[in-house]
Formats: C-alpha cells, structure tokens, sequence
C-alpha cells in the first residue's frame, strides 16, 4: 500500500540482511593482478633497456665537448666578423 511505512521498512531489512549474510568472511581479492612472474619479466625488460640505453650514450661524444666545440666556432665566427668589420672602417 502507498505510504503504509511498514512495507518500506520491511524492504529495507531484507535487503540489509542479503547484503551482509552472518558468518560469511570477506575474499582477499587482489584487483591489480600483480604476480610476482610480471614483475620479474618486467625487471628483466627494464635491465634490457638499461643496458641498450647505456650502450648508445656510450658511443655519444660527451656533451661538455660538444659544448666547447659549439663555443669555439661562435668564438671563430665572432673574431672573423669583427676583423671583416674593422677592415672596412679603415
């Protein structure tokens, strides 16, 4: 019947009732799946590239060189402006 109160009351202590069966424990679920077979494939992975990354920067010039090569030229190339520039006031 509408708005009889003891119907709702009645719907709202079997529902509270299967909701929360006694006597039964809560599962451990693991939601991320973490296995401990992943995470010994992923460190494997990880070394891998460690090691490519680490081979490849090897065969890089070292960046204070490539820095001092690049100051050098700006160096060259300022010093052959100012003497183009002093030669033409002269």
């Amino acid at each position: 019947m509408p708005g009889s109160s003891s119907a709702g009351q009645a719907f709202i202590e079997s529902s509270a009732a299967s909701a929360d069966p006694a006597g039964e424990e809560d599962e451990d679920i693991d939601l991320f799946g973490s296995d401990e077979e992943e995470d010994a494939e992923a460190e494997r992975v990880k070394a891998q590239r460690i090691e490519e990354y680490n081979k490849k920067k090897a065969g890089k010039p070292k960046t204070v060189a490539k820095v001092c090569r690049k100051f050098i030229r700006l160096l060259n190339y300022l010093a052959s402006l100012y003497l183009s520039l002093s030669l033409r006031w002269m």
